[in-house]
Order: structure tokens, then C-alpha cells, then sequence
């Protein structure tokens, strides 16, 4: 006889299929894997499974958090959340969702069953409890979880027999004495300001999460979700549901410690990969002094920039509090500061505006290359010699990085006021390397590419591109 059918939503593709075939082996029925949120809604809606297991970071608009809290709004079919790390603010997204369980990754197979289990037992239990105040009397004595009445002043008035199971203190025995005895001291403001909460309207509900003194000496975490039945004649108190969540809470603090470990080691790669572009940026310079062709040291000293443009991304990852993410407006500013001395223009005006914009490292190294290719042209190519130049012309170059007014991507803007461009240059099959490198680079972020050019006027580059999702306002703080 085959089980319940479970839906896999994970994005991906190997460790899915993984999964896939371990529910087949444990007999649940496990229609094919679906690899978006959007996909996640549809199908549950279409196939409504007993149980989704739910990888909480997938690719596309919604992540797996937001796709289960409509499945369970919609169609109130429980949810299990596959996860290998998250950051905190995920975490409190996950936590508020209510999810049915967490597997860990990489799991074996028998946290798989057990978990899959019990997430099938609350659902089928919270059912139940939903079906007839009877049925919800008959669960209320034989739950796992503890359902309690405490008065308006916190006097415990009615605790089920899972009291006894859960905490180790019969019922009768905590009967009369003040809740808040036995939760921990750090945690009594916050359950106070919940109790307080409470109290302020008849049916009103608060949740908090707090530890309680087990009567062996231990504290266990609970969960609690208590509405105010004060109005209610029968019951004429406070009705709370408490959980044990203290695996859960453990969980938690190991994906946090899991976290802080990857934190510690993708800033040592991004450390070193700095430290290594470093190291061939020196070699080419040690290299070029041996050569006595000016061109061809010219084409190592692009080179050489063209590194350190990498190796500036890498450099603020590195000090950045968010290691996914550089602020644009001191990388570009630092970037611009080596190629000045690189090329000796110390007499160039340069003016940045980026303030508001950070990217993720996909799109800041093509964009920092992109900058450097442009300046690079514009202090070799834009400017004729001072004697050519009359006192009211002051050489300037100006980048901003902005959102677009228009349709919200980023336009990344980089000018001078300098002699133009050739007429006759067709910059889509240019023949110098940085020209070249400018429309591949435009290509790489999908996006495009407009000059405007008028002789004696100067020259203005501006590519427009879709702006990564996570791009934002830098974060405050930076390490040193």
C-alpha cells in the first residue's frame, strides 16, 4: 500500500532527485520535482499533496518561505523546509511561517522519515482539532503539545496532562502557582510584554517563544500562542498552546553557527584571491621593466589594471559587514584613485555618484572593468596636451551609477569633456582591446550601450542594465 504523496521543491537538480528517490524508497508517492515557488503553488493547488518538502532559497521572484505560507493560506497542506544555512533575517521569516519541521542538509535517511512523520502527525492531529469542540477536548488530553488556562493576574488555573509528559510536573502540583515562576529570567520581559498583549482585548493573541524550568533542572524552550478566552464563561482566562521547540531552537543555532563558519571562510577565499591577483598584477610589473618597447609596456600596464580592478572587488568583499554585496561608491572611487596615479593624471577633475548602489560580485567585476576601460581611454585619448587647452577648460570626468528613472535598471554613466571620438570608429568592431572589452563587457551584464559624441565636446558612454535583485543601499559599517 503506498503512502502519502509528498512534493519536492528544490532547485536543485541532483540533490532533488536525491530526495525523490528516498521518499520512492520509503513508499511515499513523490510526483516530479519542481523547481520554483511559483511552480510550488501551482502544483500544490493542482495535486494537493499530503506534505511539501520546501527548500527555503530557490531562484526566481519567490523563495521558498513566501511559497509556503501560500500554500498553507490557500490550501492548508504542511510544510517541511530543506535548508543548509540562512542568514537571521531568513531564519525570522522561516520561524513566523510556522513550518512543520526543518531537515538539515545533508540529511540521512532516517531524519528524512522521522521528520516527514511528524510533520504528517501535527497536520493530521491540527485537523482534527479543527473538526468539533469534542474532537478538540479528546486531543486536547492525549496532544504532545501542553494547553493551559492561566488567569488575568498569571495564576495557573488548568494544565492538560501533557504538563506532566512535557515539563515533569503533574498538573495538580503546578496548579495555583504563578506561571511566570518558571521561565527563565531573560526571557520574563518578553513574556510579560506577551501576556500584556494579551490582555488588552477579548480574542486578542500574542506568540512568543521563551525558556521554561523542566522539573529535572534542565530549561526547555517552548513556544506559546496564548488568545484571551476572559470573556468566555466556560473558560474565563487565558488559553495558551505551548510546544517544545527546544530541537528546533537547537537547529537554528546550528545553521546560525553554520552560517558565522561560512561567513569566516568565503572572507578568507575572497582574502586570498585578492592576495593572488595581487601577485600576478607584481609580476606583470617586474616583467614590463624589463621591456624597452613603449607599447608594449602600455599593454601590461592595462593589464595591471585591469587586475587591480578585480582585485578591488575582492578587497571590499573582504572589509564588508555583507560579504555578498560591495558598496559601489568607494570601490569606483578607490578604482579611479589607482588609475589616476597609474596614469600620472593627477590634473583631472573626477567626479563619482554611487552612493545608493551595491551589487553582488557577478555584476560589480564586469561593471568595475567596464569603469576602468573607460576612464583608462578617457585619460590617454580624451585630453590634448595643456598647451592646447585654454585656462577656462579644466579636463573632468564624470561616472554616476543610478537607478533608471525609467524602467528601474542601473545606468552606469561614464564622461569627459574632452576632444569626441573619431568619427569614422565603429565601436562594434573596434580594433583596439578596450573597445572590444567595453562590448563584451555590456554583453555580460545584458545590457546596452549608447555614445554620444560631438568633436570638441567630448564623449559620453552610457550602458544600461538590469539591476540584481538584491541590489540596495549599502549596509553601515565596515571592517578594517
Amino acid at each position: 500500500m503506498r503512502k502519502a504523496c509528498i512534493l519536492v521543491v528544490e532547485d536543485e537538480v541532483i540533490a532533488a532527485e536525491g530526495v525523490r528517490d528516498r521518499l520512492q524508497s520509503l513508499r511515499y508517492m513523490a510526483p516530479p520535482v519542481v523547481t520554483t515557488g511559483e511552480d510550488a503553488v501551482q502544483k500544490a493547488g493542482e495535486l494537493r499533496p499530503a506534505l511539501v518538502l520546501m527548500d527555503i532559497k530557490l531562484k526566481g521572484e519567490m523563495d521558498g518561505i513566501e511559497a509556503a505560507e501560500q500554500i498553507r493560506a490557500r490550501f492548508d497542506i504542511p510544510v517541511v523546509y530543506l535548508t543548509a544555512y540562512a542568514d537571521e533575517a531568513t531564519l525570522e521569516r522561516a520561524r513566523i511561517s510556522e513550518p512543520f519541521g526543518y531537515i538539515l542538509k545533508p540529511f540521512k535517511a532516517g531524519d528524512l522519515r522521522s521528520t516527514i512523520e511528524m510533520a504528517l502527525h501535527k497536520h493530521e492531529m491540527d485537523q482534527k482539532l479543527k473538526e468539533s469542540e469534542e474532537w478538540f477536548r479528546a486531543l486536547v488530553e492525549d496532544s504532545s503539545d501542553v494547553t493551559t488556562v492561566v488567569t488575568a493576574d498569571g495564576t495557573l488555573r488548568y494544565a492538560s496532562p501533557s504538563y506532566e509528559r512535557l515539563l515533569g510536573y503533574p498538573p495538580d502540583e503546578v496548579t495555583g502557582t504563578d506561571y511566570l515562576d518558571f521561565v527563565h529570567a531573560d526571557d520574563l520581559q518578553r513574556v510579560a510584554d506577551a501576556f500584556a498583549e494579551i490582555l488588552q482585548s477579548p480574542g486578542a493573541r500574542a506568540a512568543v517563544e521563551f525558556r521554561f524550568l523542566h522539573k529535572d533542572g534542565s530549561w526547555r524552550w517552548l513556544a506559546f500562542m496564548g488568545s484571551n478566552q476572559l470573556d468566555n464563561r466556560a473558560v474565563a482566562g487565558i488559553v495558551g498552546n505551548s510546544r517544545d521547540v527546544t530541537e528546533r531552537v537547537g537547529a537554528e543555532e546550528q545553521v546560525r553557527a553554520s552560517l558565522r563558519e561560512k561567513e569566516v571562510l568565503l572572507r578568507e577565499i575572497h582574502h586570498r584571491v585578492k592576495n593572488n591577483l595581487q601577485v600576478i598584477s607584481t609580476l606583470l610589473d617586474f616583467q614590463s621593466k624589463t621591456i624597452e618597447d613603449e607599447q608594449a609596456r602600455k599593454a601590461f600596464r592595462e593589464s595591471q589594471n585591469r587586475i587591480q580592478s578585480m582585485a578591488s572587488v575582492h578587497r571590499y568583499l573582504y572589509q564588508s559587514e555583507d560579504l555578498a554585496q560591495v558598496g559601489m561608491e568607494a570601490y569606483i572611487r578607490g578604482l579611479v584613485a589607482d588609475l589616476k596615479q597609474s596614469y600620472g593624471a593627477c590634473t583631472i577633475a573626477i567626479e563619482v555618484d554611487a552612493s545608493d548602489v551595491m551589487l553582488d560580485i557577478d555584476s560589480a567585476v564586469p561593471c568595475g572593468l567596464l569603469i576602468s576601460e573607460l576612464v583608462s581611454n578617457a585619460m590617454k585619448h580624451a585630453f590634448p596636451s595643456p598647451g592646447d587647452r585654454t585656462a577656462s577648460q579644466a579636463d573632468e570626468i564624470r561616472m554616476a551609477l543610478r537607478p533608471s528613472p525609467r524602467d528601474g535598471k542601473l545606468e552606469l554613466t561614464v564622461s569627459d569633456n574632452g576632444v569626441g571620438l573619431p568619427p569614422d570608429l565603429d565601436l562594434e568592431h573596434a580594433k583596439t582591446l578596450g573597445l572590444r572589452l567595453v562590448s563584451m563587457l555590456t554583453r555580460q551584464l545584458d545590457g546596452a550601450l549608447d555614445v554620444e559624441c560631438a568633436p570638441g565636446s567630448g564623449t559620453v558612454f552610457k550602458i544600461t542594465f538590469p539591476a540584481p535583485k538584491q541590489a540596495s543601499k549599502p549596509s553601515e559599517g565596515v571592517r578594517n
